[in-house]
């Protein structure tokens, strides 16, 4: 369903547009991820999945001209200090058993 006086124009550049948006960077993102997962393991990767929404903002912001809120930058202050806890905690960890 499409409001009144909205209309796509379906022509092969607007698909090849969304077929390119929509399959080549989920496409990559997963291959990305799942090297990454295989490389640091599946515990330290879950780590850094709290990263996407402070990386999601900061894109939004360099690149669509949104406003980054207080609330925005307490909760990337929290996000970014438990990566950098949860990861640091592990290098201890790490070192004291071999």
């Amino acid at each position: 369903w499409l409001p009144r006086g909205f209309e796509i124009d379906w022509s092969s550049q607007v698909i090849w547009s969304v077929l390119y948006t929509g399959i080549f960077p989920a496409v990559i993102a997963l291959i990305a991820w799942n090297q990454a997962v295989s490389m640091v393991g599946p515990s330290k990767a879950a780590v850094f999945l709290n990263l996407i929404p402070v990386v999601t903002a900061v894109m939004a912001f360099i690149f669509l001209g949104e406003a980054i809120t207080s609330a925005q930058l307490v909760g990337g202050m929290f996000v970014l200090g438990g990566v950098y806890l949860t990861t640091r905690r592990q290098k201890k960890r790490e070192a004291a058993n071999p």
